[in-house]
């Protein structure tokens, strides 16, 4: 996720262009938290919940990021 993100800052691109291809939207969209797309990395007991999709205008998306517990190995 880290690099993905670092790449993502570098190219001055939206990070969920990493996780889907988003088609063309209109020009006003209404997001429901949890009808958006959810990236799940279980080997890092991790999720990635998008709040906000990319939005061109503003140049900005916003995410929540789950961390699971710690676990004793």
């Amino acid at each position: 996720m880290a690099t993905l993100w670092k790449i993502a800052t570098g190219f001055n691109v939206a990070f969920s262009a990493f996780l889907e291809t988003a088609p063309l939207q209109p020009a006003a969209m209404l997001h429901r938290y949890g009808e958006l797309p959810i990236f799940n990395q279980d080997n890092a007991d991790m999720r990635v919940v998008p709040l906000f999709p990319f939005d061109h205008q503003l140049g900005f998306d916003m995410f929540v990021i789950d961390l699971s517990p710690w676990r004793a190995q």
